[in-house]
Protein backbone atom coordinates (compact mmCIF):
# COMPACT_ATOMS: atom_id res chain seq x y z
CA UNK A 1 0.00 0.00 0.00
CA UNK A 2 2.99 2.50 0.89
CA UNK A 3 4.36 1.65 -2.63
CA UNK A 4 0.94 3.16 -4.45
CA UNK A 5 0.92 5.93 -2.22
CA UNK A 6 4.59 6.64 -2.81
CA UNK A 7 4.03 6.37 -6.43
CA UNK A 8 0.45 8.34 -6.66
CA UNK A 9 2.77 11.25 -4.75
CA UNK A 10 5.97 11.23 -7.20
CA UNK A 11 2.89 11.24 -9.71
CA UNK A 12 1.28 14.44 -8.41
CA UNK A 13 4.47 16.22 -7.59
CA UNK A 14 5.06 15.59 -11.31
CA UNK A 15 1.76 17.04 -12.11
CA UNK A 16 2.36 20.46 -10.46
CA UNK A 17 5.96 21.07 -11.57
CA UNK A 18 4.66 21.86 -15.27
CA UNK A 19 1.73 23.58 -13.56
CA UNK A 20 3.44 25.93 -11.55
CA UNK A 21 6.51 26.87 -14.30
CA UNK A 22 3.14 27.66 -16.41
CA UNK A 23 1.79 29.61 -14.33
CA UNK A 24 2.23 33.60 -14.79
CA UNK A 25 3.53 35.93 -12.60
CA UNK A 26 2.88 39.64 -11.85
CA UNK A 27 5.31 42.65 -12.78
CA UNK A 28 4.03 46.49 -12.12
CA UNK A 29 5.22 49.24 -14.30
CA UNK A 30 4.16 53.16 -14.43
CA UNK A 31 2.77 54.72 -17.25
CA UNK A 32 3.57 58.19 -17.14
CA UNK A 33 2.81 60.34 -20.59
CA UNK A 34 5.53 62.51 -19.78
CA UNK A 35 8.16 59.85 -19.27
CA UNK A 36 7.28 58.43 -23.22
CA UNK A 37 8.61 59.78 -26.54
CA UNK A 38 6.23 62.04 -28.48
CA UNK A 39 5.36 60.97 -31.54
CA UNK A 40 3.12 63.41 -32.69
CA UNK A 41 0.56 66.25 -31.20
CA UNK A 42 -1.84 67.83 -32.92
CA UNK A 43 -3.63 71.37 -31.02
CA UNK A 44 -5.77 71.66 -33.23
CA UNK A 45 -7.97 68.86 -33.20
CA UNK A 46 -8.34 69.09 -29.38
CA UNK A 47 -4.99 67.66 -28.53
CA UNK A 48 -4.58 64.66 -29.48
CA UNK A 49 -1.03 62.68 -29.56
CA UNK A 50 1.27 59.55 -29.94
CA UNK A 51 3.82 58.36 -27.25
CA UNK A 52 5.64 55.53 -27.20
CA UNK A 53 6.58 54.23 -23.87
CA UNK A 54 9.03 52.25 -22.46
CA UNK A 55 7.48 48.23 -21.73
CA UNK A 56 8.80 45.74 -19.63
CA UNK A 57 12.13 43.82 -21.37
CA UNK A 58 12.00 46.13 -24.22
CA UNK A 59 8.73 45.71 -25.25
CA UNK A 60 7.22 49.25 -25.93
CA UNK A 61 4.09 50.66 -25.27
CA UNK A 62 2.08 52.73 -28.00
CA UNK A 63 -0.50 55.02 -26.79
CA UNK A 64 -2.66 57.31 -28.86
CA UNK A 65 -5.28 60.31 -28.24
CA UNK A 66 -7.39 61.60 -29.61
CA UNK A 67 -11.01 62.93 -29.20
CA UNK A 68 -10.59 62.42 -25.55
CA UNK A 69 -10.50 59.20 -25.82
CA UNK A 70 -7.00 57.20 -25.51
CA UNK A 71 -5.79 53.76 -26.97
CA UNK A 72 -3.22 51.64 -25.95
CA UNK A 73 -1.03 48.76 -27.48
CA UNK A 74 2.39 46.57 -26.87
CA UNK A 75 4.51 45.30 -28.74
CA UNK A 76 5.35 46.34 -32.44
CA UNK A 77 3.05 48.96 -33.50
CA UNK A 78 -0.61 47.27 -33.05
CA UNK A 79 -3.98 48.09 -34.25
CA UNK A 80 -5.19 50.52 -32.02
CA UNK A 81 -9.34 50.52 -30.03
CA UNK A 82 -10.83 52.31 -27.72
CA UNK A 83 -14.04 52.75 -25.81
CA UNK A 84 -17.45 54.78 -27.25
CA UNK A 85 -17.16 57.38 -23.78
CA UNK A 86 -14.63 59.84 -23.19
CA UNK A 87 -11.78 58.10 -20.87
CA UNK A 88 -8.71 57.98 -19.82
CA UNK A 89 -5.81 55.55 -18.64
CA UNK A 90 -5.15 54.08 -15.19
CA UNK A 91 -1.17 55.23 -14.29
CA UNK A 92 -0.09 51.61 -14.00
CA UNK A 93 0.44 48.61 -16.26
CA UNK A 94 0.22 45.02 -14.68
CA UNK A 95 2.20 42.85 -17.21
CA UNK A 96 1.89 38.50 -16.70
CA UNK A 97 5.34 37.32 -17.31
CA UNK A 98 6.31 33.54 -17.78
CA UNK A 99 9.20 31.96 -16.06
CA UNK A 100 11.95 33.71 -18.29
CA UNK A 101 10.48 37.09 -16.96
CA UNK A 102 9.34 37.83 -20.48
CA UNK A 103 6.26 39.47 -21.24
CA UNK A 104 2.96 37.39 -22.88
CA UNK A 105 -0.06 40.44 -21.61
CA UNK A 106 -0.70 43.38 -20.08
CA UNK A 107 -3.58 44.83 -17.99
CA UNK A 108 -4.85 48.31 -17.77
CA UNK A 109 -7.21 50.13 -16.52
CA UNK A 110 -9.51 52.56 -18.19
CA UNK A 111 -11.34 55.42 -16.53
CA UNK A 112 -14.67 55.88 -18.88
CA UNK A 113 -16.75 58.80 -18.15
CA UNK A 114 -20.46 58.06 -17.49
CA UNK A 115 -23.73 59.48 -19.26
CA UNK A 116 -23.98 62.29 -16.11
CA UNK A 117 -20.98 65.36 -15.13
CA UNK A 118 -19.22 63.09 -12.78
CA UNK A 119 -20.11 59.74 -13.22
CA UNK A 120 -17.44 57.36 -14.22
CA UNK A 121 -16.82 53.61 -14.41
CA UNK A 122 -13.35 51.67 -14.92
CA UNK A 123 -12.90 49.05 -17.12
CA UNK A 124 -9.96 46.66 -17.60
CA UNK A 125 -8.36 45.53 -20.73
CA UNK A 126 -6.33 42.58 -21.25
CA UNK A 127 -4.12 42.74 -24.07
CA UNK A 128 -1.58 40.45 -25.73
CA UNK A 129 1.86 41.62 -25.54
CA UNK A 130 3.64 41.75 -29.12
CA UNK A 131 7.12 40.92 -30.11
CA UNK A 132 9.65 42.27 -32.68
CA UNK A 133 7.19 42.40 -35.63
CA UNK A 134 4.39 40.83 -34.40
CA UNK A 135 1.76 43.43 -33.07
CA UNK A 136 -0.41 42.39 -29.65
CA UNK A 137 -3.93 43.21 -29.43
CA UNK A 138 -6.84 43.62 -27.20
CA UNK A 139 -7.84 39.70 -26.17
CA UNK A 140 -10.65 40.68 -23.22
CA UNK A 141 -12.69 43.71 -21.31
CA UNK A 142 -14.24 43.71 -18.19
CA UNK A 143 -16.32 46.07 -15.61
CA UNK A 144 -13.70 46.75 -13.12
CA UNK A 145 -16.43 46.48 -10.87
CA UNK A 146 -17.24 42.68 -11.12
CA UNK A 147 -16.38 41.18 -8.02
CA UNK A 148 -12.88 39.69 -8.39
CA UNK A 149 -12.52 41.73 -11.57
CA UNK A 150 -8.36 41.22 -11.39
CA UNK A 151 -8.15 37.95 -11.04
CA UNK A 152 -10.87 37.61 -14.18
CA UNK A 153 -8.43 39.65 -15.84
CA UNK A 154 -5.43 38.03 -15.04
CA UNK A 155 -7.10 34.44 -16.01
CA UNK A 156 -7.97 36.05 -19.75
CA UNK A 157 -4.58 37.26 -19.99
CA UNK A 158 -2.77 33.74 -19.02
CA UNK A 159 -5.01 32.62 -21.88
CA UNK A 160 -3.79 35.44 -24.62
CA UNK A 161 -0.58 33.06 -25.12
CA UNK A 162 -3.35 30.48 -27.46
CA UNK A 163 -5.24 34.00 -28.67
CA UNK A 164 -4.39 34.68 -32.21
CA UNK A 165 -4.37 38.17 -32.64
CA UNK A 166 -5.89 39.14 -36.15
CA UNK A 167 -8.24 36.41 -35.95
CA UNK A 168 -9.73 36.28 -32.48
CA UNK A 169 -12.25 38.66 -31.28
CA UNK A 170 -11.67 40.30 -28.02
CA UNK A 171 -13.65 38.73 -24.63
CA UNK A 172 -16.72 40.75 -23.04
CA UNK A 173 -16.10 39.51 -19.58
CA UNK A 174 -19.12 40.74 -17.51
CA UNK A 175 -22.74 41.87 -18.28
CA UNK A 176 -23.43 42.90 -21.79
CA UNK A 177 -24.32 47.00 -21.98
CA UNK A 178 -22.06 47.46 -19.00
CA UNK A 179 -19.39 50.09 -20.00
CA UNK A 180 -16.98 47.47 -20.85
CA UNK A 181 -19.19 46.76 -23.59
CA UNK A 182 -18.16 50.15 -25.56
CA UNK A 183 -15.10 47.98 -26.69
CA UNK A 184 -14.49 49.22 -30.08
CA UNK A 185 -13.29 45.73 -30.77
CA UNK A 186 -15.88 44.16 -29.91
CA UNK A 187 -18.77 45.12 -32.38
Amino acid sequence: MSSSLSLMGGVLAALTVPVAALAGENVYTDLDLDACETVAIAAEDGGSGEWICPGLEGRAVFVSEGDLRVSIGFGAVPELQSFAPFNSLGSTIEWRVDERGAPYAAIVRYHLDGAEVGDTSDVLLVSRVGNGETPGCAVAVLDAGNEQANGMARGAADLSTIFQCGRDRPVLIGTAGGPASSFGGLQ
